[in-house]
């Protein structure tokens, strides 16, 4: 039992990067909110406006009576409302395949909360298809939701406000992501030499 529990962790670790996208270390004190066209990065992954606009940017967890409440924690926000086209696209700065299997939403302002308003995440797979996912943003709070297991092996995910005319400007925060690498020669190596011994161990305490 102790040998396969250590085959899979070794496997874990070369195939498996978890990450937290929490939008925390960008602001400078003092500084309520930054928006921006260029794309926003961190952990290796990059969040950019499919139209290039400063229609989006990271606001302060203190940003108050603006933000609907404080979940202690710098977060992600864009305009849906501005421009009826706006996306933002997650994905890798490295072009690397990833995961996403959950996120925090809320809608942006105490006053543009409307009903029926929702975040659709569209998830570009590796092999050409798609994955669809929609997010009820409740009123005056922040909610945990996961992500369908069918959301891995993604080359990008685009999150789009939907639900009316306006009240459509939401925010994302606390990005459960994982990178999905190919692991290099050296680790490979590294596995493959650890299956015969693994064989051996078993064979000399049975």
């Amino acid at each position: 039992m102790k040998q396969k529990v250590f085959l899979f962790l070794s496997i874990s670790i070369i195939f498996v990067h978890a990450d937290l996208i929490a939008f925390n270390s960008y602001l400078a004190p003092n500084v309520t909110h930054l928006t921006f066209s260029d794309p926003y990065f961190e952990e290796g992954y990059q969040i950019s406006s499919n139209i290039g606009s400063d229609f989006h940017g990271v606001f302060s967890k203190d940003l108050e009576p603006l933000v609907t409440s404080n979940n202690g924690s710098d977060f992600f926000a864009w305009c849906g409302y501005c421009d009826s086209e706006l996306k933002m696209t997650l994905e890798r700065a490295d072009s690397e395949l990833f995961s996403i299997t959950g996120f925090d939403i809320a809608h942006l302002a105490v006053d543009q909360w409307v009903p029926g308003l929702s975040i659709i995440a569209t998830g570009h797979l590796e092999d050409g298809g798609q994955v669809s996912q929609a997010f009820k943003v409740e009123e005056n709070a922040w909610e945990h939701y996961s992500f369908l297991p069918s959301f891995k092996n993604l080359v990008s995910l685009d999150l789009e406000a939907v639900g009316g005319e306006k009240g459509q400007s939401v925010s994302i925060d606390n990005l459960v992501v994982n990178r999905v690498s190919v692991p290099e020669p050296s680790s490979l190596a590294y596995l493959i030499m650890c299956i015969p011994a693994l064989l051996i161990f078993k064979r000399k305490h049975k």
